[in-house]
């Protein structure tokens, strides 16, 4: 990781550090450049699903690292096979030394301290790896009408690492793809990622994340702003007008070498909520990705001393049906 990514990570930010970091990523565009995602496993399916995603997508024709890392509890004895440490340390190890040489990737196995917990641990272990982003297997229910849950480890992951969350859908198009093994991260296709955006630093942090993930200046990038239907009374910089002139001036300035980016202004519809509208881009476009900056801004307010989703993220995260990137506030 950079040293302006990690400077970026601080608490604020002046406009002229978020024009730079900008600039950095236009530099990096198209060239190679070394992200470290960390992936969390347990031998359940959402995990394995996770390392596909990092493996197959995000590894091939790059520069990037991998942490595989695993917190087990000596005591448990009974778990299946497919889920005992050693059992899954050799399926890893397998995978990994057969696709990428040993620079490019670490084993993290771990034995839990009596006075942690596993998410704990896994969380002070992708925080201390300094990765880019965390990547999360989903643990739900499939279709939109049941109340999604997600395993209790991967929601403390997105609520508490430091770095940007990646939740993995088996329902995405890029997984499916992947699945079925039609896409080939040697010679992949245009990967489409939907942005929501808004006044907040997470909005724009969002869109940061997307120019370190797409790994073709090719990809279509749609940046959507769910305006409200009363614009008069909202602050300054929050109107659709200057959402829509502050992320066209960051198109023109910083986005120019990639034809495939758009703005787009949806009203908001009465008795619709935010989330609903953005689920509904999603699957309009049929977007790969879905990023979302997470502030939370109400829990902050009540004085909450950890990450929280917030409600649209959190809504997101349950219910889309690509995969998610929570990307949290400088």
């Amino acid at each position: 990781m950079s040293s302006m990514v990690a400077k970026m990570r601080s608490r604020s930010g002046s406009i002229q550090d978020l024009d730079a970091y900008f600039a950095a990523l236009v530099m990096n565009q198209g060239r190679e450049q070394t992200l470290t995602f960390f992936v969390g496993v347990d031998g359940s399916e959402a995990s394995h699903q996770a390392v596909d995603l990092v493996m197959k997508y995000s590894m091939p024709k790059s520069k990037n690292r991998m942490v595989v890392a695993h917190v087990y509890d000596e005591s448990k004895t009974y778990l299946p096979r497919p889920m005992q440490q050693a059992v899954l340390l050799a399926e890893m190890e397998n995978r990994l030394i057969t696709s990428f040489p040993a620079a490019r990737y670490e084993l993290k196995w771990t034995a839990k301290r009596p006075e942690h917990g596993i998410k704990e641990e896994l969380v002070h272990s992708a925080n201390e790896t300094m990765a880019d982003f965390v990547v999360v297997g989903f643990y739900g229910r499939k279709g939109r009408k049941v109340d999604h849950s997600i395993g209790s480890s991967a929601d403390y992951s997105m609520r508490n690492a430091s770095a940007s969350s990646i939740v993995v859908k088996d329902t995405s198009p890029l997984m499916r793809d992947i699945a079925e093994e039609r896409f080939d991260g040697n010679h992949p296709r245009p990967i489409k990622f939907l942005v929501g955006i808004d006044n907040s630093n997470a909005a724009l942090k969002a869109l940061q994340d997307v120019m370190k993930l797409s790994k073709s200046l090719q990809d279509p990038i749609v940046m959507v702003h769910i305006a409200p239907q009363e614009q008069e009374d909202l602050p300054i910089g929050c109107t659709k007008d200057a959402i829509l002139d502050k992320f066209e001036n960051i198109r023109k300035r910083f986005l120019a070498q990639r034809p495939n980016v758009t703005i787009r202004i949806v009203m908001n519809t009465p008795g619709q909520t935010l989330s609903e509208h953005i689920l509904e881009e999603v699957d309009k476009e049929e977007a790969d990705f879905v990023a979302l900056g997470a502030d939370a801004m109400k829990a902050k307010a009540k004085g909450k001393n950890a990450y929280y989703l917030g409600s649209i993220s959190d809504h997101c995260v349950k219910q889309a049906t690509c995969n998610v990137i929570v990307s949290h506030s400088a």
